[in-house]
């Protein structure tokens, strides 16, 4: 087994506060003249690989890596993270662990309306997110986790993306269902406003729930040594077995089959990955197409939940594929280069 090294790594331009995470166990700082510097200790030569190519995944330019000699951390030259606790080291399994049982356990054990158990299985992964980051960074780390939620300055073009690719979805499911002959014409659900408000405060409590534990706490940790694609699928499995429970007899979902429900959840996963790889980390636009392809349901109506449920995994399935193909197994078309030697 290797002997963790200390490092020093050095990047071209500033690196937000909120993407340190995404890099677990190093300190972060941002110099004068605009560069930023990584710092710490890394257990193998593949985990530095994994940090490099996270450099890359955030279009970052890399300026040096060099590591750093007993004498030089004696003298301060770095300063290091030396936190090296249980709960810092298994965060990842235990959330794995964890957010599965208790969430299914909530169908299975809780005798409460069907209609409350999907708010309180999406509040549980985030809780448990919240908890563990308390843990192990305090309340410094959770005000940086927490912060994520408010990355509200991106380019105007994301949003019209997020809004404009979740409606596109829900109109081709109902503009399928018409093809098949499983609707007369397409037609919007009758909702009143109300219940389009409602309805809306429901959807955009469970997206940044799930997103902030997902995409906000999960996701980071498993890019630092795993490719995007690999942290989508790993995520999507994780998440899509969570949601069986939505379908266990007397849950809103009974009867619904077990394949669409996971496929749809793997493949959803995909696409909103690659949203926060494409948007460098911004968790806003995960979060605001989780709501949309939720809301826009209303464009669905005459259409049967189980239609719906094997239209939509159809749909999502393809357009994940179809960013597999284009962007690859890091979900971006053009990586930054590296343009520096690492220094062993």
């Amino acid at each position: 087994m290797e002997k963790p090294t200390q490092y020093q790594i050095k990047v071209r331009g500033h690196l937000d506060v909120t993407l340190a995470d995404m890099f677990d166990g190093l300190t972060l700082s941002n110099l004068e003249g605009g560069d930023a510097l990584l710092s710490g200790s890394i257990p193998d030569q593949a985990a530095l690989q994994g940090v490099l190519k996270r450099i890359s995944s955030l279009g970052l330019t890399l300026v040096s890596v060099n590591t750093l000699s007993d004498e030089d951390r004696m003298e301060g030259d770095i300063t290091m993270n030396t936190k090296s606790t249980f709960l810092e080291h298994y965060a990842l399994p235990l959330f794995i662990i964890l957010t599965p049982l208790i969430s299914l356990a909530i169908p299975l054990f809780l005798h409460v309306p069907p209609e409350i158990v999907p708010l309180m299985m999406v509040l549980v992964p985030a809780l448990i997110a919240i908890v563990l980051t308390t843990l192990t960074d305090g309340r410094k780390g959770v005000g940086v986790l927490l912060k994520k939620l408010f990355q509200w300055r991106i380019g105007f073009k994301w949003y019209a993306i997020v809004f404009g690719l979740a409606f596109g979805l829900r109109l081709t499911m109902s503009a399928l269902a018409l093809l098949l002959g499983w609707i007369p014409a397409i037609q919007l659900t009758p909702w009143s406003l109300p219940q389009y408000i409602i309805i809306g405060v429901f959807i955009i409590i469970g997206a940044i729930a799930e997103e902030l534990s997902w995409r906000g706490f999960i996701l980071p940790k498993l890019l630092t040594n795993r490719s995007p694609l690999y942290s989508a699928l790993f995520i999507g499995v994780i998440w899509g077995v969570i949601h069986l429970g939505l379908i266990l007899p007397g849950q809103m979902n009974a009867g619904s089959h077990w394949l669409p429900s996971i496929l749809y959840i793997i493949g959803l996963s995909v696409v909103l990955t690659w949203l926060y790889i494409q948007t460098r980390g911004n968790l806003v636009i995960p979060i605001l197409f989780h709501f949309g392809q939720s809301y826009f349901v209303f464009l669905n109506g005459g259409i049967s939940l189980t239609q719906q449920l094997w239209l939509m995994t159809a749909i999502t399935v393809v357009v994940s594929l179809v960013l597999i193909l284009i962007y690859g197994p890091d979900l971006q078309r053009e990586p930054a280069k590296k343009s520096a030697i690492v220094a062993q």
